[in-house]
């Protein structure tokens, strides 16, 4: 099989496996090889530059421009939970969330779950639960960092989760 005649979609599934560099540990997607699998061959631009696609100002119409988000950043409120579903429904390649939670509160049943692999909780109150309805509400997390002090208990219905750990 010839590099001209691979699927899309596994193109895209290969592209998406490069997103992060594997020898780092960082948050930040590796545009360098994003970039030059874009110019590497004509088929690969299109789905090479949604990868490469990068920021969406508040308040952007049409929603199609939210297909190709990956990584998103908010401040959630219990005000702004109607933007969190608007934004997980519309944003279906996202991979990346990070959130700053002001106040406590829980997630309502209403927020969709979504493939998310990387989750930033950069801020809570220390007696918010938020961290523990997230970890419900996306299963799919691999990178997991909390910028905070949790004190609050898990609840007990919460399951046990498994961490795999990458070789040292």
């Amino acid at each position: 099989m010839s590099i001209n005649s691979l699927p899309p979609e596994l193109v895209l599934i290969i592209f998406e496996s490069l997103y992060y560099r594997t020898d780092k540990w960082t948050r930040e997607p590796d545009y360098a090889t994003l970039a030059a699998c874009s110019l590497a061959q004509r088929s690969w631009y299109l789905p090479a530059q949604r990868l490469l696609f990068r920021h969406i100002p508040k308040g952007v119409r049409p929603v199609r421009l939210f297909d190709d988000i990956r990584i998103l950043d908010m401040i959630l409120t219990p005000e702004s939970i109607p933007d969190l579903v608007f934004l997980l429904t519309y944003c279906p390649r996202l991979y990346e969330l990070g959130l700053s939670a002001q106040g406590v509160f829980t997630l309502p049943p209403s927020v969709p779950t979504a493939n998310i692999r990387a989750l930033r909780l950069v801020e809570c109150s220390v007696q918010s639960p938020i961290l523990y309805d997230l970890l419900v509400l996306f299963p799919t997390v691999r990178f997991l960092t909390v910028g905070t002090e949790i004190v609050a208990p898990p609840p007990s219905t919460l399951t046990l989760m498994a961490i795999a750990l990458p070789p040292s």
